[in-house]
């Protein structure tokens, strides 16, 4: 289960667990657990975008919608690898 890996990775870099989404939700940790590990893909990407959040792939592009990933600061619109540009001028 290749995608646990990630998102295990994901949690860990975030400071995210189990618990404080299951909280947030309303539910117990293990259920939110269950649904992140399911052997289902689908499910996982259910779960996700039940959260309110997107699968974006290295090019930038959203896998569910095949579209551009957007991201918006106040009325600014940009897409993800032209945030990342933004992000790699403001640390030089």
């Amino acid at each position: 289960m290749a995608h646990t890996d990630k998102l295990k990775k994901i949690f860990k870099e975030s400071g995210l667990t189990y618990t404080e989404i299951a909280k947030s939700l309303g539910l117990v940790s293990s259920t939110v657990k269950k649904k992140f590990e399911s052997d289902n893909i689908n499910t996982v990407i259910d779960f996700i975008q039940a959260l309110g959040l997107h699968i974006v792939n290295n090019k930038g592009v959203d896998v569910i919608t095949n579209e551009p990933f957007i991201i918006e600061v106040g009325n600014l619109r940009f897409t993800a690898e032209e945030f990342e540009d933004l992000k790699n001028k403001l640390k030089e």
